[in-house]
């Protein structure tokens, strides 16, 4: 039987506090190796003249060939006990650690609006397999929308061109959704959140939860 092509991508542009990979990449550099999967650091910008986040969105590329492409934020612990998530996420769907209300943080727009089903999707962990791809498809392939668009798009400061992007795919290619993990294994991959907490705060945090779940 051939060996499925197992991509694991962790963004991490401008060496992205350090003192908090130091301690989050480990984590999942061994959950790569043990789910068999090549560990890839996103470290250079592709699309510099659009908000950073858009650069989640080289997996499109980078995982072209990958029978799964799983996307984690530096800022995620990885439990040594986690299960291989692509064993548990069907081929036609798209595994994603959370969602939220799309219309909450995006303009619905003629997809969303024909899929109805209302889902924005957290880039902070995300699984396809080569049936859905589709999901990275950067908005910036797309004539239908400048990046005007794109920006104004997005409702609020930041601009979460990744998540917008993914979303409205998961609405134009009619993608189904899988949760990447039973939800009593929802907190073997545990997202910090760091994005605008206290440094010190999140470090103890990673500390607090490395003692209780790796160094036994």
């Amino acid at each position: 039987m051939k060996r499925k092509m197992k991509n694991v991508f962790v963004f991490n542009i401008n060496n992205y506090f350090p003192e908090l990979t130091n301690l989050t990449i480990p984590t999942i550099k061994a959950y790569a190796d043990k789910i068999g999967a090549n560990l890839n650091i996103i470290t250079e910008r592709k699309y510099l003249s659009w908000p950073i986040l858009t650069e989640k969105l080289q997996i499109w590329e980078l995982g072209l060939n990958s029978d799964w492409s799983v996307l984690f934020d530096a800022d995620i612990l990885i439990h040594p006990d986690c299960p291989d998530i692509t064993e548990n996420i069907p081929l036609n769907c798209v595994g994603a650690k959370d969602a939220y209300d799309a219309n909450k943080q995006l303009q619905m727009d003629k997809y969303f609006i024909r899929d109805g089903r209302n889902i924005g999707l957290s880039s902070c962990c995300i699984v396809t397999s080569k049936l859905t791809h589709d999901l990275w498809k950067p908005i910036i392939k797309d004539a239908e929308l400048s990046k005007e668009d794109v920006l104004n798009n997005i409702l609020q400061s930041r601009k979460i061109v990744d998540e917008y992007c993914i979303s409205r795919n998961m609405a134009k290619y009619g993608l189904k959704l899988y949760p990447i993990l039973p939800i009593e294994q929802y907190n073997m991959i545990y997202h910090l959140g760091a994005f605008a907490q206290d440094e010190k705060e999140i470090i103890t945090c990673a500390k607090l939860w490395l003692e209780e779940n790796w160094k036994k």
